[in-house]
């Protein structure tokens, strides 16, 4: 059963210094969570194209990742989540993106997560995810209709000629729980994936969860408390019970970062608390 979340209370923001690149008291609530595990979520499908007509979508995506650097720490990484697609983010964005990260965060302990729809599978982009050291290949696919399922056949193939540590699926909607069993039978059967998942997000899915069991409910995950990140106009973020959004107005997105500050809408600094 979901447990029951508090009516949103809007967070007083406090003046900025202007070495600083948000406020203070966001500042100081971040501190708070140092020692606390980070998700970062770089999600390509979430509308990037049209900052690709300001330049490149990669530059953007590393001006506002430095900037949550400053702001964050050398945090440690749980799980690195790419969400590709070739419409908005090339090779060169995706591998200066992960060095970035690289450089910028604790990465030792980190899962390295790639999600596309399978035709996105293109030989190109899982070998050079594989050389940046993606461990995990997770296929999506929106439902568990056998329409979706038939798509999944050559594209898990193709990923296990790479060798992921783990190939999986993510079914984003069940559509009534005989059916999706029946589903995933069909789906282990036919097509043997190491581990399958149901649920609209995944940046908390563990390794240990998967050593348990190969398919999960998104509902069932322990709640361990991670922290999230999340890049690029009207991303949200979650740090503990406070929720961060970007603008979602690319000009005024682009206008922040120029001017060396984190992008967020401030009437969208929110606690649960």
């Amino acid at each position: 059963m979901r447990s029951q979340t508090n009516p949103a209370v809007v967070i007083p923001l406090q003046s900025r210094d202007k070495s600083c690149v948000c406020d203070a008291n966001l500042r100081h609530k971040l501190e708070l969570r140092a020692n606390k595990a980070l998700a970062i979520t770089l999600d390509g499908t979430q509308g990037l194209e049209q900052l690709s007509t300001h330049g490149e979508v990669g530059d953007f995506l590393q001006q506002e990742l430095k900037l949550w650097r400053k702001a964050l720490g050398p945090r440690r990484i749980g799980c690195l989540e790419l969400h590709y697609s070739d419409e908005s983010l090339h090779p060169f964005d995706i591998t200066g993106l992960i060095h970035r990260v690289a450089s910028d965060f604790d990465i030792s302990k980190a899962l390295y997560r790639i999600v596309l729809s399978p035709d996105s599978a293109q030989t190109e982009v899982l070998a050079l995810l594989r050389g940046l050291k993606f461990e995990h290949c997770q296929f999506v696919i929106e439902n568990a209709q056998a329409g979706q399922l038939q798509m999944l056949e050559e594209p898990i193939a193709e990923a296990r000629t790479y060798k992921f540590a783990r190939v999986g699926v993510q079914i984003q909607h069940g559509d009534g729980m005989e059916n999706l069993r029946e589903s995933i039978r069909i789906l282990r059967q036919r097509y043997q994936p190491d581990y399958i998942y149901i649920g609209a997000s995944s940046y908390r899915l563990r390794e240990k969860d998967l050593e348990q069991q190969n398919y999960l409910f998104e509902d069932d995950l322990i709640d361990v408390r991670t922290d999230h990140l999340s890049l690029g106009p009207g991303a949200s973020s979650k740090f503990g019970s406070l929720r961060l959004s970007n603008y979602n107005d690319i000009e005024r997105y682009i206008s922040e970062l120029s001017r060396k500050i984190l992008p967020l809408h401030q009437s969208s600094f929110h606690s649960d608390a």
